[in-house]
């Protein structure tokens, strides 16, 4: 790894030619936690602290996709500097997923998928580097049949210190367009996709254009391109191949020449070059060599581009959305400063019995609001989150039906008369396709109703106490998409050249037998018998073939409709079942919240209490400085939040994701 470029070191050469998110966020955090540690409000740093946590960690999911046998393990290793981190050759990856992220050390721990009919998941297993083959290959794990739904690998490196989380995926096209449940399970998730097409096997095909198609309408528009393999072919053919590619995606995916980011690497050359010396005599010598190697590599622009280019806008984004909820913690604290300024400043008793007066009723109100408000907020609370559960398991059931109707699909295929063998060998891609239509739409229902019900809480919080933010605003439910449901690939259908044979000779016997009662009927006709049996034995022995297909034909409709009937029956029990899991945990959510603002409620009225009763046995001096002080703690907000101010009304973060 001598050689790899050192993201951190080019981080700080442009440091002065940009702005600090990092710094700006931890300075305010800093403050906003002094300001509301003396004013004895914990609770609102409590509330920050797993938002500033996910700052801090900063993770940019970037998930790598591509074709089988692209080079996109090979690009993986390279980049990290580690050439037999993932396997590669000959291996080809099962239906699981590579999940590479930041560790002191290397580590490798098996994640296991749960049962399709309990839902319970295999406890985790940590696993020696040398293991790897046997849960995460084609040859060591046929088929997925340990089950595994990912491998976590945990490395020290300074590109996943900085919060890059890289996912390798398995092909999506060939043999293995079984895997599309893939993309649906972590595509979603991704801050980039970075997809792999390489420089020997083929330019970019229709079936990649198809996919890209989709990833870019429904996931995410920033995607970056990698040529792999530029050391396998002459630079005429590599570079010819880059320009029919980048054509092809400007043509198709809409996407201008300028915004297209397209890199050309030699894995190979970039291992090479994280090599050390082996002669110290000899290291100016063999560093230059290394260097050469690394440039033509390409991977310098390609580590340039993650550092500077993707991640950074992660961190910027994040600072936007780590600012907005600072600021309201602020707004919360200036609400109370605001008060308690006002109290420290009334000087007459009449002006403090004032006060008391309207404190005591605020808590009178408040004991009408625990006994009668809170009680009716719950009911309409939890008859609104009612309907939402029920309206979205039927809408789960009826979207599952409709997008992945087996009744419909057969009856275009008993349409178009498809090729029984064909059908055959394509029973499991078909299955496949219709459990990924299906993935995608119990998806898009489960996130619709997490954003409603997220509105439902936050809504109801905001009566319950003002001022108050639930701490779990962002909570995000885990709508991954359904989890990899078994099916065999084919049908398992014989077809033997003995059957072929017996219903050719019998629709030839057939026409012979009819040959010879015209003769019999009308005895001129023997005349042509000979003619007449050959023309009769090849129309009888086609016939006997159209039947075999004929009947193969509905022997394999009817076996693809009952695996389809069987499996998509699986997938609606487990989307039901995971839909009922996920309205549990926003149901607990809710209760949460909910206790939450009431104590909030409680604790603030009785700190306001406090600070009268304070007020009135402070002598003229005391009640001065108390003044100043809140005045200089209102001078500190409204600094903090000037700083703040310039993230905060930015254009939203939304507009970012369209540019890569």
């Amino acid at each position: 790894m001598a050689i790899s470029v050192n993201p951190q070191r080019e981080a700080q050469k442009d440091q002065k030619r940009r702005t600090d998110y990092a710094a700006i966020i931890q300075a305010a955090w800093s403050q906003f936690r002094s300001l509301a540690e003396s004013q004895k409000r914990t609770e609102l740093i409590a509330d920050l602290v797993p938002v500033m946590e996910r700052f801090t960690l900063g993770i940019f999911r970037l998930v790598v996709m591509g074709e089988i046998k692209k080079g996109k393990s090979s690009f993986i290793n390279a980049l990290l500097g580690e050439p037999n981190l993932l396997p590669t050759a000959s291996d080809v990856a099962t239906s699981t997923v590579f999940k590479i992220m930041y560790g002191p050390q290397k580590r490798f721990k098996v994640f296991f998928l749960p049962d399709t009919d309990t839902g319970r998941r295999q406890e985790t297993l940590e696993i020696k580097s040398s293991a790897i083959k046997d849960y995460g290959t084609e040859s060591g794990n046929p088929e997925n049949r340990k089950r595994v739904d990912c491998i976590g690998i945990e490395l020290p490196h300074p590109l996943l210190k900085q919060g890059l989380v890289i996912v390798d995926t398995p092909g999506v096209g060939g043999l293995f367009k079984a895997h599309r449940d893939i993309t649906w399970r972590y595509a979603p998730n991704a801050d980039a996709i970075c997809f792999v097409l390489d420089s020997v096997e083929s330019v970019i095909s229709s079936d990649e254009i198809k996919f890209l198609e989709e990833m870019s309408q429904k996931v995410t528009k920033k995607i970056f391109f990698v040529q792999t393999k530029i050391d396998a072919a002459d630079p005429e053919q590599w570079q010819g191949w880059t320009n029919r590619n980048k054509q092809h995606l400007t043509e198709h995916l809409g996407i201008s020449p300028e915004r297209l980011f397209y890199f050309a690497v030699s894995s190979k050359r970039k291992a090479i070059a994280d090599k050390q010396p082996k002669n110290n005599t000899d290291k100016s010598i063999s560093r230059e060599k290394l260097l050469q190697h690394l440039e033509r590599s390409g991977f310098p622009p390609v580590l340039q581009f993650l550092g500077r280019g993707l991640m950074r806008q992660k961190e910027k984004l994040l600072a936007k959305q780590t600012a907005r909820q600072i600021q309201a913690a602020c707004d919360e604290l200036d609400r109370q400063t605001r008060e308690e300024l006002r109290i420290a400043q009334a000087q007459s008793k009449e002006e403090l019995d004032q006060i008391a007066t309207e404190l005591a009723e605020a808590e009178r109100q408040l004991t009408t609001w625990e006994r009668e408000t809170y009680p009716t907020e719950m009911r309409h609370f939890e008859d609104a989150f009612s309907r939402l559960r029920l309206l979205t398991t039927g809408r789960l059931r009826s979207e599952l039906d409709t997008v992945a109707s087996v009744s419909q699909f057969i009856d275009q295929l008993q349409f178009s008369k498809p090729d029984p063998q064909v059908l055959n060998q394509q029973a499991g891609e078909l299955q496949q396709n219709l459990l990924a239509r299906a993935s995608e739409a119990a998806m898009a229902v489960e996130q619709e109703f997490n954003q409603e019900a997220i509105l439902q809480v936050e809504g109801t919080a905001v009566r319950l106490a003002q001022g108050f933010r639930p701490s779990g605003a962002n909570l995000q439910l885990h709508s991954g998409g359904l989890a990899p449901i078994p099916v065999p690939e084919t049908l398992h259908m014989a077809f033997g050249t003995f059957e072929k044979v017996r219903y050719g000779m019998m629709g030839m016997g057939i026409g012979l037998g009819l040959v010879t009662v015209l003769t019999a009927v009308f005895p001129p006709a023997a005349v042509l018998g000979l003619f007449l049996s050959a023309a009769a034995g090849a129309f009888g022995g086609k016939k006997g073939l159209e039947q075999l297909e004929e009947q193969k034909r509905a022997e394999a409709i009817q076996k693809l409709q009952n695996k389809l009937n069987e499996t998509m029956m699986r997938a609606a029990n487990q989307a039901q079942h995971r839909f009922a899991e996920l309205s549990q945990q926003m149901e607990q959510f809710a209760r949460n919240t909910f206790t939450e603002a009431a104590k909030r409620a409680r604790t603030d009225l009785q700190g306001r209490i406090h600070q009268v009763q304070s007020a009135r046995n402070r002598n003229t001096h005391e009640a001065q400085s108390q003044v100043k002080e809140l005045q200089k703690h209102l001078q500190h907000l409204n600094t903090l939040k000037e700083v703040l101010r310039p993230l905060v009304t930015s254009k939203r973060p939304g507009a970012e994701r369209s540019r890569p």
